[in-house]
């Protein structure tokens, strides 16, 4: 099938393309990086039905997002772009992309999509980007209608009817507990008002600072929680079921993680939920000198199975002033990166802590070969900038939309 309002080389050379089998122009379509098939479905009409194809736009995302290759550096003020760098070449340029005037903070990236927070005529704001195709959509008023002072927004995908939804976790800054849920499904009438933000009342309380990092792992959402009414405030796991928006029985810690009070209300320590194909994984300082990794084995059970036992000596490759896992984000991982690397965030006491938002403190440790190296390490050349402090920080470009 050829390509009729090609370039003679162009319509050529695509024409040759098209003469291999389906199933094989398929799969090499699909290795193709996003940002080049946005060029290419303008190619011919035989191109652009495959790259549009929501099966394809799936497949190519199943393919990439095993491997994302950038971490956000900044926003730049005066020209409205994100700067992103790409942590597997240090050498490379920051990759800038366009973002809606205003909305200068990144909440979460979830397949290639990006949740913005922006503050707009005293409201906070959301919307859903994605930078390759250029596509967004701005998300209505929240139920508060007001600015929020505190919270943590992320946006998760909803299996049963394929689409996303972004979930707000709204809390109380005098004593940064989070008391409730707004959620919202992303799609084609987000901005009409016909789609609304729904709210729901958890059953438990959210634990602040450290240790607030929900995951989505087959389409459960799981957090670091603890009982509003025990007085020892032992965290656990809280989940929510993205699709029918539910909450499900508490799932309880492999150990007691370590902790101290703040603003009334317990702050752990270093400890987090990761994922990592479909596991849930669980990490805590044992000792000042050996932080443990360990993997739900039993859901049903809570049988918890410990994987690795880091040891702060035997780390190749740590910094001098790196000398305890019970410091405030001394030693804090934050994903798995499915190659036996865990990447962490490392707040050196002696580095100006604005410096961690610049991109020092951003670190790799291979849990095989034990070693330690930063994975950014520049500045962006701009001249006013805003610094994201979300913690998660990989993204992966895609094709994904929410028609």
């Amino acid at each position: 099938m050829g390509c009729g309002n090609s370039k003679s080389n162009g319509k050529k050379d695509s024409s040759s393309f098209n003469r291999l089998p389906r199933d094989i122009m398929y799969e090499i379509l699909t290795r193709v990086a996003a940002e080049s098939l946005v060029r290419f479905k303008l190619v011919c009409k035989l191109w652009k039905t495959i790259i549009s194809h929501p099966e394809f736009i799936s497949s190519h995302l199943h393919i990439w997002q095993s491997k994302p290759s950038f971490i956000f550096t900044a926003a730049d003020l005066q020209s409205d772009r994100l700067l992103l760098s790409d942590f597997e070449d240090q050498d490379s340029t920051d990759f800038p992309i366009r973002i809606p005037k205003g909305y200068l903070h990144i909440d979460d990236s979830t397949d290639g999509l990006l949740l913005l927070e922006g503050y707009i005529s005293g409201q906070t704001k959301f919307c859903v980007h994605n930078p390759i195709t250029g596509s967004q959509k701005l998300l209505p008023p929240t139920l508060n209608n007001r600015e929020i002072r505190w919270g943590n927004f992320f946006i998760v995908h909803d299996a049963s009817i394929q689409k996303y939804k972004v979930v707000l976790f709204i809390g109380n800054p005098c004593i940064i507990i989070h008391d409730n849920i707004h959620i919202i499904t992303v799609d084609n009438d987000a901005d009409r008002g016909s789609v609304e933000w729904r709210e729901l009342i958890s059953p438990s309380a959210f634990c602040p600072q450290g240790g607030f990092n929900p995951i989505s792992v087959n389409g459960i959402l799981h957090w670091l929680a603890y009982t509003y009414d025990n007085p020892l405030q032992v965290p656990f796991v809280q989940s929510m079921d993205i699709a029918r928006e539910e909450f499900r029985p508490g799932i309880s810690l492999p150990c007691q993680p370590k902790s101290d009070s703040y603003r009334q209300r317990v702050r752990l320590i270093n400890c987090n939920l990761l994922e990592m194909k479909g596991s849930i994984y669980f990490s805590s300082p044992a000792t000042d000198m050996e932080l443990e990794l360990w993997m739900l084995e039993d859901l049903a059970n809570h049988i918890w199975v410990k994987k690795h036992t880091i040891c702060l000596l035997s780390i190749v490759g740590k910094p001098r002033t790196m000398y305890s896992f019970l410091v405030e984000d001394s030693f804090y991982p934050i994903q798995m990166m499915g190659n036996h690397e865990l990447m962490i965030i490392w707040h050196d006491k002696d580095i100006n802590r604005w410096k961690f938002f610049e991109g020092k403190g951003w670190y790799l440790y291979n849990l095989r070969s034990q070693e330690l190296k930063a994975i950014v390490g520049r500045t962006p050349e701009v001249k006013e900038c805003y610094y994201r402090s979300s913690r998660k920080i990989t993204h992966v470009n895609s094709l994904v939309g929410w028609n």
